[in-house]
């Protein structure tokens, strides 16, 4: 027979750690060894959550969508399952891919578990992406993203067409050599060609070693002529039409805190 709960959690702790303390009760007959071992995690880490107030992680959660039998946004937010589109709280797919455009086009690339939000912002083509270990923008901890951290996309135009909505965000641009989007930023500083068209440094985080962002249809130089592979130039350049999508909330879910 599993171990059940003896300890109580502390007062300070979150709605979304008392409402799983009541999925033990309900679905798991209050054993953390049955819960854990139903999510594929340690009986620590349930432990962790139950008795220490720690946020659940994403394994959890995607341990308890492999279930079939757990209301993830009521675990999430408290609301029931028809209130997903209430109150602008929706229920958004979560992807361990930056996609190259909406996600409707690549829907292979979502796990079964989705993360709800409620953005103030009107959302047209929405998805949450999950920053993986190897993350070159966690590596440089920049604005505090972390390995783990979700962070909120969008990816329709009233958004990836406008400089005046993502001249300041992170942005997801089209990568030149996989069919993929990758993060990156415009810099501060803006320059100006011969012809007075703005461009603008970009950082990639060190995906590319230098690359240009230009606010501006990409030119038509017309057919190709050449049948061998060009080679990839050093310094890349963006137009308009290469953002893909654009970061407009970061979301920590377990460990540490966003600041």
């Amino acid at each position: 027979m599993g171990r059940r709960r003896a300890s109580e959690q502390p007062e300070d702790v979150s709605p979304i750690c008392l409402r799983f303390a009541s999925l033990l009760k309900d679905e798991f007959g209050n054993s953390i060894t049955q819960m854990a071992k139903a999510m594929e995690v340690s009986h620590t880490a349930v432990s962790r959550v139950l008795n220490q107030g720690q946020m659940p992680s994403g394994q959890m959660l995607a341990g308890l969508a492999k279930l079939g039998q757990v209301n993830l946004h009521w675990l999430l937010t408290g609301g029931e399952q028809d209130a997903a589109n209430r109150d602008g709280v929706i229920f958004l797919p979560v992807s361990d891919h930056l996609l190259a455009g909406p996600p409707k086009d690549s829907p292979e690339k979502f796990d079964p578990l989705g993360l709800p939000t409620s953005s103030p912002f009107l959302l047209d083509a929405p998805y949450w992406f999950r920053v993986p270990e190897n993350s070159l923008l966690a590596a440089i901890k920049f604005e505090n993203v972390a390995a783990g951290d979700y962070l909120l996309i969008e990816s329709g135009p009233a958004w990836t067409t406008r400089y005046v909505a993502y001249a300041h965000r992170l942005l997801v641009l089209r990568h030149p050599e996989r069919a993929e989007g990758f993060l990156a930023r415009i810099g501060e500083e803006n320059f100006f060609d011969a012809d007075r068209d703005p461009h603008f440094e970009l950082n990639t985080f060190g995906e590319l070693k230098t690359a240009l962002f230009f606010n501006a249809k990409r030119p038509d130089v017309g057919p190709r002529k050449t049948k061998a592979k060009e080679p990839v130039p050093e310094r890349q350049e963006f137009f308009a039409e290469d953002v893909v999508g654009v970061v407009l909330e970061k979301r920590t879910l377990y460990g540490r805190r966003s600041r």
